[in-house]
């Protein structure tokens, strides 16, 4: 029996056609695998595709009244200066978060300034207010598969610096608060539903896990310290934007 073997020609040819097959083949089973992993990442709930680890970070604005301030220029109290105007403070804050079933705990690092103007005793004044943070914060965030309500309370300590003015004439007075206890109430409000495939998409391509609407208290005590002013405020109204990754 003769047996004819096919030419080197026609053996590369079928080569070829068997790696173009195989190519073909595995870049589909890659695909598929693609598409699997796409599909979970944005139909799972944030509740069931969160991890353990994450970071946050907001911008807000606060309506700060230290209410108790008295300038050491020339002793005039906060509301003779200022009325009832407060300084708004404007900040970002960024940290970590850690996640677990009774909810998220963050530590996190912020600043913030603004800038008050009033002439209620007859001459221009104005109050420049700088405040870096530090503080730790708790957000119920687990007990829904999404957190479209997330109440959340944080704790920490502020560096308040109140540099006052008076701009007619050349008195001035720059004064540091010692490091203040600072207490924060608030809600979380997603807005991850308002544009639902935007959100997807999001998380998708950038990670971004929430987009949420804050609005919160927040109040400063224990701010004296000899020969500084004094800083203290009741609860102050705040809003702002906070992102989680």
């Amino acid at each position: 029996m003769n047996l004819r073997l096919c030419s080197p020609k026609a053996a590369a040819w079928i080569a070829i056609g068997f790696f173009q097959l195989f190519a073909l083949s595995t870049k589909a089973q890659d695909n598929d695998l693609v598409e699997v992993r796409s599909k979970d990442d944005i139909l799972y709930s944030y509740q069931a595709r969160r991890n353990d680890h994450g970071w946050q970070f907001a911008l807000s604005y606060e309506n700060y009244a230290p209410k108790e301030y008295v300038s050491n220029i020339d002793s005039a109290a906060y509301g003779d200066m200022f009325g009832s105007s407060s300084v708004a403070l404007m900040g970002f804050e960024v940290g970590y978060k850690y996640n677990f079933s009774a909810g998220s705990l963050s530590a996190l690092a912020g600043y913030g300034g603004g800038n008050l103007k009033g002439d209620s005793l007859g001459e221009t004044r104005s109050l420049t207010v700088t405040r870096p943070t530090l503080r730790a914060m708790y957000i119920m965030d687990n007990f829904m598969p999404e957190p479209y309500v997330a109440p959340y309370a944080a704790f920490g300590i502020a560096s308040l610096s109140l540099d006052e003015k008076i701009i007619d004439s050349d008195s001035s007075l720059s004064g540091k608060a010692r490091m203040a206890m600072m207490m924060t109430v608030g809600v979380l409000l997603q807005t991850n539903w308002i544009e639902d495939d935007v959100s997807k998409h999001s998380y998708q391509d950038i990670g971004l896990q929430n987009t949420y609407v804050d609005l919160f208290l927040t109040q400063y005590t224990n701010t004296a310290a000899d020969g500084e002013p004094l800083a203290d405020s009741s609860f102050n109204w705040g809003a702002g934007l906070r992102l989680e990754f």
